[in-house]
């Protein structure tokens, strides 16, 4: 039988009785033939090699200098010595740590066909069993373990040359956005990946980020020092990242290195875990992506996000205004929120219409209509505090007694010197038959009818108010026009007290100031007896600043309904009528072959999130807007936010503290 027969024949043997015991075979060269055992000797034999079960189909020999003999025949070993031959090598790493999944898969699915039989006491090595291979997996790990000074040396070697390396890439980027380029238009169709792979550069290939590393190391930096740990080297991958983060970006330089280190542990992570380039490239991108949906998300449903919207076209002036009436609130004691205080002199304004919506809100409607609950006891104490500066309060008959005394005297001294009939007289106060302001004061019969000659634009003017207050001067009398005013001002302030104080109408306030206040010619009028009481102006100035705050606490309108704390179930189901999104879900789950149950599961859920898209996810941070739209300093913080983009740190740093949430 030729050589390599006869070993093929004496190793097909060992491997049945290597599968039957469980045990490594010792395969032995007598002068006649090739013997197997389980670890004895023959006389006159030299060893050959070792077979420990089989791998795929094939028997393996593991044959030191022997040579190995598989399917494909003999492989002749180099020369040695017979000490050599009887001496397996030493096992390395990859040797024990493949035999211990070999052996650990024969345990599980071979069984042994014959019995066990007790061998002699092997005269080479000893059997290679799973405890012995685990211990020798340790002892060499325990050897090729890095020490601490070893790892960190290695770190910061691997580090720096990564840095190196990533600055050296920066001026190949454009090339490999155009390589890149050219690569998707590939994956197009037609005319459409023509015009995304068409180069602004026409046929000019601008060199890529490896080939200008490439270049820096050859000239600048050397090659790569080869990594002495895993972690070494991939913290020289991940360092090859940041200084292209840093030279640019919409956040601060920390933000822009931590979007460099989050890709190249992405990038490099899934390149460490044997993922496809494609999957690397997205991993690199996933950072980015994320970061650019979150800020996408702040953009467009944050609450500075919706302020900013709300205040488009409210001008430098408009906020100038603003502070100032905020300011007015704060001193008549009535304050402002900010939407009313630079809400526009008709309508709400897009600020206004924010604190409604934000009022039907479970977490925006407490603060605003809080402060509307406070207006009514505000607005009474305001108001008695600036009436209560024309003098004490008076009877409405001692009010009417005086003031036509006043009047009656002033007619009778005119009559006294000049003569009843006289021309004078008449032109002064008129006659009995036609009357002027004067005489028709002096007959009033009640405190209304009084009220209406002597405040009523249709009977007065400023001119009339300056020649009635002459005649209470000249006899003496200036403190009964005093009487007379506060009267007027009570009056009119009671008959909006009853819904004032029992907040059944929040707008009451204003209404009051309309009515007194509510057109020019009103104004004209009012002004011209506080004008005549005070000459310095001083006694009008804090009616006329608590007439225009009152004016702007008619800008809010509170929702009809406040809306209630959801659970998630009812938020999932709050949609009743069918939207895009569930009708397509449904229809794609039936589409699929999916059960018409589970197409109903799918319809639901695509009007959830539509809805919470269009309805709760805009309303989520209506506590954060109505608290600013509330806040002492309401008017200051609404103008930081309507001109604060939050693109950088700084930016968005100074963003959350107007907003209160940092």
């Amino acid at each position: 039988m030729p050589l390599a027969s006869a070993l093929q024949k004496a190793l097909e043997d060992a491997k049945i009785q290597s599968l039957s015991s469980n045990r490594q075979v010792w395969i032995w060269k007598t002068p006649d033939k090739y013997v197997s055992t389980l670890g004895e000797k023959p006389e006159g034999g030299s060893l050959m090699g070792r077979v420990i079960g089989e791998e795929g189909v094939n028997p393996q020999l593991y044959a030191g200098g022997a040579g190995v003999v598989g399917g494909s025949g003999l492989v002749s070993p180099s020369p040695q010595s017979p000490a050599q031959a009887q001496s397996p090598p030493p096992l390395t790493l990859d040797d024990v740590q493949k035999r211990i999944s070999e052996l650990q898969s024969q345990q599980r699915q071979s069984a042994p066909d014959t019995p066990v039989q007790e061998a002699p006491t092997p005269q080479g090595p000893a059997p290679l069993t799973i405890d012995s291979v685990q211990a020798r997996i340790a002892e060499l790990e325990s050897q090729n373990k890095p020490s601490v000074g070893t790892l960190a040396k290695d770190i910061a070697v691997q580090t720096a040359h990564g840095l190196g390396r990533g600055v050296a890439g920066i001026p190949g980027i454009p090339g490999t956005a155009q390589q890149l380029t050219s690569w998707l238009s590939s994956l197009l169709p037609g005319k459409i990946g023509e015009g995304l792979g068409a180069s602004p550069l026409g046929a000019i290939n601008l060199p890529t980020a490896p080939e200008t590393t490439a270049l820096a190391e050859k000239y600048l930096i050397s090659d790569r020092p080869a990594p002495q740990t895993k972690t070494g080297r991939f913290a020289g991958d991940v360092a090859e990242y940041l200084p292209a983060a840093a030279i640019g970006g919409p956040t601060g330089l920390a933000g822009r290195l931590g979007f460099g280190l989050a890709t190249g542990l992405a990038s490099e992570g899934s390149k460490a875990a044997g993922a496809p380039p494609l999957v690397q490239m997205l991993a690199g991108l996933s950072p980015g992506i994320a970061a650019g949906g979150v800020k996408m998300a702040i953009h467009q449903f944050g609450p500075a996000a919706s302020i900013r919207t709300a205040a488009e076209g409210i001008s430098p002036e408009d906020w100038q205004r603003g502070a100032a009436l905020a300011q007015a609130g704060q001193e008549v004691g009535v304050p402002l929120m900010g939407h009313e205080a630079v809400s526009p002199a008709v309508g709400q304004g897009g600020l206004g219409m924010l604190a409604t919506k934000m009022s039907g809100t479970y977490a925006g409607g407490p603060p605003i209509r809080n402060v509307i609950e406070q207006r009514p006891a505000q607005i009474a104490q305001a108001a008695e505090k600036q009436i209560g500066k024309l003098g004490p309060e008076t009877s409405p008959q001692e009010v009417l007694s005086s003031t036509k005394e006043t009047m009656n005297k002033a007619i009778r001294d005119a009559e006294n010197v000049l003569g009843p009939d006289s021309e004078e007289v008449a032109r002064l106060f008129g006659t009995n038959d036609n009357p002027n302001i004067v005489r028709k004061i002096a007959s009033a019969s009640s405190p209304g009818q009084l009220r209406d000659l002597m405040i009523n634009p249709d009977n007065v003017s400023p001119d009339t108010v300056r020649a009635v207050s002459d005649i209470f001067k000249m006899q003496g009398k200036p403190d009964n026009l005093s009487a007379w005013l506060r009267d007027y001002l009570d009056n009119s302030f009671s008959k909006a007290s009853t819904d004032i104080r029992t907040g059944k109408n929040p707008s009451s306030g204003v209404e009051w100031r309309n009515a007194i206040y509510g057109n020019k010619k009103q104004r004209d009028v009012l002004d011209a007896y506080y004008s005549e009481i005070d000459p310095t102006g001083k006694a009008g100035e804090g009616f006329q600043k608590l007439m225009q705050v009152l004016e702007k606490t008619g800008k809010t309108q509170l929702s009809a309904t406040q809306s209630q704390r959801k659970s998630f179930g009812q938020m999932v189901t709050a949609e009743e009528l069918p939207n895009l999104s569930g009708l397509g879900a449904s229809s794609a789950a039936l589409y699929t072959g999916h059960s018409p149950i589970a197409a109903a599961g799918w319809y639901v859920v695509g009007n959830a999130l539509q809805n919470f898209i269009t309805k709760v996810l805009p309303k989520l941070p209506s506590g954060t807007i109505a608290r600013n739209l509330t806040a002492p300093d309401s008017v200051e913080r609404l103008r930081a936010l309507a001109g604060k983009e939050p693109l950088s740190s700084g930016a968005a740093a100074s963003v959350l503290s107007i907003l209160g949430t940092r």
